[in-house]
C-alpha cells in the first residue's frame, strides 16, 4: 500500500468514525485527511512543501487516533456506493449545515474512486450515518436574521442563476464579503464560516461534475444558491473583515501555521482545486479574498 491510498482509506476511515464523538462536524477531521492528500497529488506544489502537509497529516493521526482506529485498513472489500450516493441526493435536495453533509459525501466519492472502489461495509456505514447526520441535524438559526430558515421563503432574486458549478464556484470565490463570527443576544452566528463554506460547497458541486454526477447538478447549484443568499447576511453591528497580508497554501509557512481549524486546510484544497478548475480568475484576487478567512481561524 503507498502513502496516497493509505492515507484515503485513514481520511475514510476517519469520515466513517465521526458520528461516535457525537456530531456530523466531527466529519472535519477525516475530511482533512483527504483533501491535504489530494492536495499533495493535485497542486503541483514542490517536494518541501509536500513533506511539511505530510508532517500535518501525520500530526493528526497521532493527535486524534481514536478517530482512525478501524480493524480492516488492508481489507480489499468493495462494497456498493449506492447508499452513499442516495444519501448524498437527499443532501443535495435539501440545504442544511452550510452543505457539510454534500462536502463529505463528495470528498467520499472522489476518495473511493481513487482507490478504485475500496469500501469496507463498516465504512460505507459510517459515512452514511455522517451524511444522514449532517442533514437532519442543523439549527433553524444558523443565519442571522432567519428564524427558521429551511421552512422559511428566501427571495433569491439578486442571486445569479448559474448554469454550470464553474459559474457557481467562480461567483463564490469572487464575492467574499464576511464578518468576524460574533454574539448577538446570546446567539452565535458564523458570519465567515457561512461565506467560507459557499467556496467549499462550490467545490463539492464542480467535484460531482467531474465524478459524473450530472443530476445533482442542477439542484445542488439551487440549493448553493439559498446558501449564499443566507450567509450574506450581515451583523447590525460591525465592518467587513479585509485580510491583512496574502496567505497562499502554495508556500511551506502556510502549513506550518499553528491552526487547530480543520478548515483552513479544507479551504486549501478548495482554494487550489478552483484556481485551477476556472477558467478567466485571477490568482492573487482569489488568494487575497481568502485570506481573510485563514487569518480569523486559530
Amino acid at each position: 500500500m503507498n502513502q496516497t491510498e493509505k492515507y484515503l482509506k485513514l481520511g475514510l476511515i476517519g469520515l466513517s468514525n465521526s458520528t461516535k464523538f457525537g456530531s456530523w462536524f466531527h466529519g472535519h477531521v477525516g475530511a482533512e485527511i483527504i483533501t491535504n492528500t489530494f492536495f499533495i497529488i493535485e497542486s503541483g506544489v514542490s517536494e518541501d512543501v509536500q513533506n511539511t502537509i505530510i508532517k500535518r497529516i501525520k500530526f493528526i493521526l497521532n493527535s486524534k487516533s481514536h478517530f482512525f482506529e478501524f480493524d480492516s485498513l488492508h481489507s480489499s472489500e468493495t462494497y456498493s456506493i449506492e447508499e452513499i450516493e442516495n444519501q448524498l441526493e437527499e443532501n443535495i435536495h435539501n440545504l442544511s449545515t452550510a452543505g457539510h453533509g454534500v462536502i463529505y459525501g463528495t470528498l467520499a466519492l472522489k476518495a473511493i474512486n481513487k482507490l478504485n472502489g475500496w469500501l469496507p461495509k463498516e465504512i460505507k456505514t459510517g459515512i452514511i450515518k455522517l451524511q444522514k447526520d449532517a442533514y437532519e441535524n442543523d439549527f433553524p438559526n444558523r443565519y442571522f436574521g432567519y428564524n427558521d430558515y429551511q421552512n422559511e421563503i428566501i427571495d433569491l432574486s439578486n442571486i445569479p442563476q448559474f448554469n454550470t458549478p464553474k459559474e457557481a464556484a467562480k461567483y463564490c470565490v469572487l464575492n467574499q464579503k464576511y464578518f468576524e463570527n460574533q454574539e448577538i443576544e446570546g446567539t452565535h452566528y458564523f458570519f465567515h464560516a457561512n461565506q467560507l463554506h459557499d467556496i467549499t460547497h462550490s467545490q463539492a458541486l464542480l467535484m460531482l461534475e467531474k465524478l459524473g454526477y450530472e443530476n445533482l447538478l442542477q439542484p445542488g447549484i439551487e440549493q448553493l444558491r439559498k446558501q449564499i443568499k443566507l450567509g450574506q447576511s450581515q451583523p447590525p453591528n460591525g465592518t467587513q473583515y479585509i485580510g491583512k497580508t496574502q496567505i497562499t497554501p502554495f508556500h511551506m509557512q502556510f502549513w506550518e501555521r499553528k491552526v487547530n481549524d480543520e478548515h483552513h486546510n479544507k479551504l486549501a484544497y478548495s482554494i487550489s482545486y478552483l484556481i485551477k478548475n476556472l477558467e478567466g480568475i485571477n490568482e492573487n484576487e482569489v488568494l487575497s479574498n481568502a485570506s481573510g478567512h485563514w487569518e480569523l481561524m486559530n
